[in-house]
């Protein structure tokens, strides 16, 4: 508890519902999403996820893309340590394990992009890390499960390589797309990761070469991405970490990795029991709340261009998700007003607009207005399942201290959901 603390309040509610009835909803949806996922997507023959789905299910594509690999291994990993050690949940982490570890893994460290079903190489390593950064962040918790070492040791030269390519001045020449950043950019997207998967990491082992890295991640993060002209952070900076002179790029924010970035960033400095970087963050979290939200539609928008006052509006669910991991950080170790009010506002519009009506889960990206989508080629595995498990682990915390009255004098911690 970083802040004034919690007086005793047995009519404490946060959406209008009591942490009981939160806890409730939660667990359903959570448990619809696994019941959906054991029927659909998990391919049993050889293992791993197949997510080019419609909402019923029907699998248009049966590639594998590494980087829902590397999170299906996390988010069953993570249920297996944190909820009930459930051996069919262990069970779909290590066949996911094997296919990763047995057709992706290459010599040099690196992960291609695509396997077919039973494990061909479709679309080879291309020079961008997401793939390896996921696979990292799903075989370290994997290794927690049963104590194996060897894909604690894959994700730490998984780790290595990708900040390894991160730091070549030619980063990002030939991923394409249509507004591919200039090579050598740092992304504060690749840092977002980064500093989540890190913090979990730490928090079991303190790897002196993990260590450097994440200190570097949490400075660029708070001091060098985080531009002080607007009180925003930029997406994009230069190889050395200084602002683009160039009218686009310097106007350029990617407001959802932004709110991303600073739950990775409050987790972070829970782990390390620091005051300063908890209340700095929770402060830029609510600013970019403030900026992103859609006061015509309601929602939160994704992506800004600063000078021109243009906001791209279009509802992803993601954003709203981790903002909402954010928010209940904050109300958590600050229990301020404002984060009651933010955590409801969101709650409240997201589980409204996002539910797929007729089907367990959530829309992913939808237009301003939220227009439901009758057919959609993805499915995804990672999100919505990490936003409701860290949501029920910490409404658990919270309904702890609701019923008894807080000091606030000094700092007292509560453990980081990397550890076990």
């Amino acid at each position: 508890m970083f802040g004034k603390g919690f007086v005793r309040d047995e009519n404490f509610r946060l959406a209008g519902m009591t942490l009981e009835e939160l806890r409730s909803l939660y667990r359903r949806q959570l448990d619809a999403k696994l019941d959906f996922w054991s029927k659909s997507g998990l391919e049993k023959e050889h293992g791993g996820f197949m997510c080019t789905m419609d909402h019923d299910g029907t699998v248009l594509n049966t590639e594998k893309n590494v980087t829902y690999q590397g999170r299906g291994v996390w988010v069953y990993s993570f249920l297996y340590n944190h909820f009930g050690k459930n051996p069919l949940h262990l069970e779909t982490a290590r066949q996911t394990k094997d296919f990763l570890l047995k057709y992706g893994r290459q010599k040099d460290s690196t992960w291609p992009q695509l396997l077919d079903r039973e494990g061909r190489i479709t679309s080879p390593f291309k020079g961008q890390i997401y793939d390896g950064l996921y696979v990292a962040l799903g075989l370290q918790e994997y290794s927690q499960a049963i104590a194996d070492s060897e894909s604690w040791e894959v994700a730490v030269q998984s780790i290595l390589k990708c900040i390894e390519l991160y730091n070549q001045p030619s980063y990002g020449i030939g991923f394409g797309g249509p507004e591919q950043y200039p090579p050598g950019s740092r992304s504060q997207g690749v840092e977002m990761v980064i500093v989540d998967l890190l913090t979990r990491m730490l928090a079991r082992h303190p790897d002196p070469r993990l260590k450097s890295i994440q200190d570097r991640t949490v400075e660029v993060l708070l001091q060098r991405f985080f531009n002080p002209e607007f009180e925003l952070n930029n997406e994009i900076l230069k190889h050395d970490y200084s602002y683009y002179t160039d009218k686009h790029w310097r106007n350029h924010l990617e407001l959802g990795y932004s709110i991303a970035s600073f739950w990775g960033l409050l987790y972070e400095a829970v782990r390390r029991n620091d005051t300063g970087i908890f209340k700095t963050t929770a402060e830029r979290l609510r600013r970019h709340l403030e900026v992103a939200w859609d006061d015509v539609y309601g929602g939160l928008g994704t992506s800004m261009e600063v000078e021109n006052g243009c906001i791209d509006y279009r509802k992803v669910a993601y954003v709203h998700q981790e903002a909402m991991i954010g928010i209940l950080s904050v109300i958590e170790h600050l229990n301020e007003n404002w984060a009651r009010d933010w955590y409801s506002r969101i709650h409240r519009y997201a589980f409204e607009k996002f539910a797929i009506r007729g089907f367990p889960g959530w829309h992913s990206y939808m237009d301003r207005k939220c227009t439901p989508q009758q057919h959609v080629t993805r499915r995804e595995n990672f999100h919505y399942p990490r936003f409701l498990m860290h949501g029920l682990l910490t409404i658990d915390r919270l309904s702890k201290q609701v019923g008894r009255a807080e000091s606030g004098a000094g700092l007292s911690r509560t453990p980081v959901e990397g550890q076990t």
